[in-house]
């Protein structure tokens, strides 16, 4: 409370005065990331160590000579793999299954893919993971081992129906052969073969299906020679450290097959199939030289890979590819995007009988002190159930004056607000909500405004304001926002706030004190029975070839988006007018036509399809502007 005095603090320290710095200050996260490989403790957990970005650990199968990897995928753990995307979904690539074929060939001296065929795709939405498992069998007399990869969505690593779960997305066979390559790549580029552009290579692309992102965006040049194409692809920079890791890195060996999907730019969207002969001569490239022939058509092809010296990387004897099964790669995302859902679901708990510490408690009949001061104490008037054998207190003042009061006796632990009845009954609905909200938001603050009260709970007591998960049980919308009320009070103040519901029958009135003593920050009591609100899984599937309806929109009519003109606004403008043919549109938000991008969001809007774009400025908290809004849409 009073003056420091620095000079004499820092007195024979040899402190002394500085400027602050120009620049602006160093920011630093201190949160702690996950590795990109996923390692926490393999070996203490039984399993043998693998390092490798895709893979994690390795567990060996006794008795057979087999071998299972196991790691995880995912968008945070790899962000490159955000950056694959085929017609509107981010898919595991090809080349990805190719690199972890690899990587069990040389866990178990088998480096060679001799064959490894695609089933289905590994699609991986925004915010999942997915539990990834590379299966490699005992070896035959030649040496050769089958392998399988498959995956499963990790959300689902806990469920009951654990062998039911996973997905095989490639099977194949691995050979410990190792051919020499032949073949020379250190003249770049070849001689006689002519320079191709590939300025717009990314743009055709993503006009054709492929929206690849920056991680897949290697290819930086191209040549052509007769049935040869020659191509020079690179990691982006941000990912050339992590290239040591891998065999080959995925996105780089994608980019390598990009200059091969440009000469059939006007034919299907093509991934790779079937992989034979894939050997590896050296490992951690960053850039690559490509050397591609061209087997059967557009579909088919040998490559040859060196690094940025010339150097054998790896041969690929043939890569099948083949159209993308637009059906197939739909039911694969909406397998891929099943997150579970979760809902609300009232579950009745067993109330035991209150300890005589729980029955220490009273009630308050109004919010906030009066005008004239606090209001003594006064017996139980009988106005609520139940209610009229316990202290009663007019307001917070008398509670309080009762609570400081030496000769009153123990303070209660619990006070419970039973919420009035206000005028207006059911015809006046939003009026009753706001005369109720405002009183409970005076108890609120004149609560927390006292700190002789901070040892007591206060406990809302609704009626009708929730279901309390009976069926057919009727909301009384005025009393509804109570709860999202005392549930923000309660957030802010840990264990000072509660509510109750009551549905007014006199079993329900007589659990009242067990209902009190259970603590619950939200309960409701049906019919003497304590119900509480709880998480729970939504179980069920839709019938075999159902599928949600979708929302159907009137063309002719006007959508008014509120934030139109901002990010999410504008995305949603975009959505209704190529998916769900709105023409008309009035977009509102602060500025209105004044904001950042709106006359250019207005003519892509228009150039998209949509008549009439309005963009106006109105806040709609505010009703009558909202109305006079409202009433300037044209009656047709």
């Amino acid at each position: 409370g009073v003056t420091v005095d620095w000079q004499a603090f820092f007195a024979g320290r040899g402190a002394r005065t500085v400027d602050l710095p120009t620049y602006a200050f160093q920011h630093k996260r201190y949160w702690l990331d996950a590795t990109a490989s996923g390692h926490d403790d393999p070996v203490g957990l039984g399993q043998l160590l693998v390092e490798h970005p895709l893979l994690s650990a390795a567990v060996p199968l006794p008795g057979t000579g087999g071998l299972v990897l196991t790691g995880r995928l995912a968008g945070d753990a790899q962000p490159w793999l955000n950056d694959h995307v085929v017609m509107g979904t981010v898919l595991f690539p090809g080349t990805g299954f190719a690199e972890l074929a690899l990587q069990a060939g040389q866990q178990t001296d088998c480096p060679v893919v001799e064959e490894l065929t695609l089933h289905a795709p590994l699609v991986l939405p925004e915010g999942t993971a997915a539990a990834l498992q590379v299966v490699v069998g005992a070896p035959d007399a030649a040496g050769r081992r089958s392998v399988e990869i498959h995956s499963r969505p990790e959300d689902r690593a806990a469920g009951a129906d654990y062998s039911d779960s996973w997905t095989t997305h490639a099977v194949g066979f691995l050979s410990p052969l190792r051919p020499a390559p032949e073949f020379d790549l250190t003249q770049w580029p070849p001689p006689g073969a002519a320079p191709l552009d590939v300025t717009d290579a990314y743009a055709l692309l993503a006009d054709r299906g492929y929206a690849y992102g920056p991680a897949f965006q290697g290819l930086r040049a191209a040549w052509r020679d007769g049935d040869e194409i020659y191509a020079e692809v690179a990691l982006q920079p941000g990912d050339v450290a992590e290239a040591a890791d891998y065999i080959v890195h995925p996105a780089l060996l994608d980019a390598a097959m990009h200059v091969d999907l440009l000469d059939g730019i006007d034919g299907p969207v093509l991934l790779p199939f079937a992989w034979t002969g894939v050997a590896p001569h050296a490992a951690g490239a960053a850039g690559l030289r490509m050397w591609i022939t061209r087997l059967d058509g557009a579909e088919a092809s040998v490559m040859r890979m060196a690094d940025a010296e010339g150097r054998p990387v790896a041969t690929v004897s043939k890569l099948v590819s083949r159209p993308v099964d637009q059906e197939r790669l739909s039911e694969a995302a909406g397998q891929a995007a099943e997150i579970p859902l979760h809902r609300v679901e009232w579950q009745a708990v067993t109330a035991p009988p209150p300890a005589d510490d729980d029955l220490r408690w009273a009630v308050l009949r109004s919010g906030a002190p009066t005008a004239a001061g606090p209001t003594p104490a006064a017996s139980g008037s009988g106005e609520a159930p139940g209610l009229g054998q316990v202290p009663q207190y007019a307001d917070v003042s008398a509670l309080v004056a009762a609570v400081t009061d030496p000769t009153a006796g123990p303070a209660p632990r619990t006070v419970v607000f039973p919420v009035p009845e206000t005028e207006g009954g059911s015809t006046d609905v939003p009026g009753r909500a706001r005369a109720l909200t405002h009183q409970l938001l005076a108890l609120l603050q004149a609560w927390l405004a006292e700190d002789r009260l901070d040892a007591i709970r206060l406990v809302v007591l609704t009626r009708g304001a929730v279901t309390g998960g009976v069926e057919g049980d009727a909301i009384d919308l005025a009393q509804a926002p109570l709860w999202g009320l005392v549930r923000a009070a309660a957030e802010e103040n840990p264990g000072r706030f509660a509510v109750l519901d009551i549905d007014g029958t006199d079993a329900s009135t007589h659990a009242l004190p067990a209902a009190l003593a259970l603590g619950e920050p939200e309960s409701a009591l049906r019919l003497g029975q304590v119900r509480v609100p709880r998480l729970a899984r939504v179980t069920g599937t839709l019938p075999a070839g159902a599928s949600p309806a979708a929302p159907v929109w009137r063309t002719d009519g006007t959508v008014l988006i509120t934030g139109g003109t901002g990010g999410l606004g504008a995305v949603l403008a975009r959505h209704l007018v190529t998916e769900h043919g709105v023409r008309h549109l009035l977009l509102t938000s602060r500025r209105g036509p004044d904001s950042p991008g709106a006359d250019a969001l207005r003519t892509e809007l228009t150039d998209l399809g949509a008549h009439t774009v309005t963009l106006t400025a109105c806040d709609t908290g505010d009703r009558a502007a909202l109305a006079e809004l409202l009433d300037r849409i044209p009656a047709q």
